[in-house]
């Protein structure tokens, strides 16, 4: 968490109902217990902003737009990553494909290198973040 900002760019996978799996920057895994995760992510976010920019992620196998929407507007998110679950996509390839949503907007990411995706998108939150930071329309 970065308190100057208020941005925090965390990530994990549930791997069953008792283990969190993280994964580091070298994409190593490391398991942790999911209390002890959850414990963390809350002293985390008891220490952000009011109004933290808020940033999901959704890994969909089909209607991808449609799932990503609702769970941006349900969770109250400000950016949704959403990327296809398939054939030569998501996981255990080199390449994938974002769809970026946020209220009143859009945008596609095209296949490419997952470390050029995310490159993209870092950019993009910034953008965003602070577009709404400055109460301008974010782009």
């Amino acid at each position: 968490l970065d308190l100057r900002t208020g941005l925090s760019l965390t990530g994990f996978l549930l791997a069953d109902g008792k283990k969190v799996v993280l994964l580091d920057t070298d994409g190593e895994k490391h398991s942790f217990d999911r209390d002890q995760v959850l414990e963390r992510r809350r002293a985390e976010l008891s220490a952000m902003p009011a109004h933290p920019f808020l940033v999901g992620f959704a890994a969909e196998t089909n209607d991808l737009e449609h799932y990503a929407r609702e769970k941006l507007e349900r969770k109250g998110l400000d950016l949704i990553a959403a990327n296809q679950v398939g054939e030569e996509l998501g996981f255990e390839c080199s390449e994938n494909a974002l769809l970026l949503l946020w209220p009143g907007g859009r945008d596609e990411l095209g296949k490419a290198d997952k470390g050029v995706l995310a490159t993209a998108l870092v950019e993009r939150i910034a953008r965003l973040h602070a577009a709404a930071r400055d109460g301008q329309a974010r782009a």
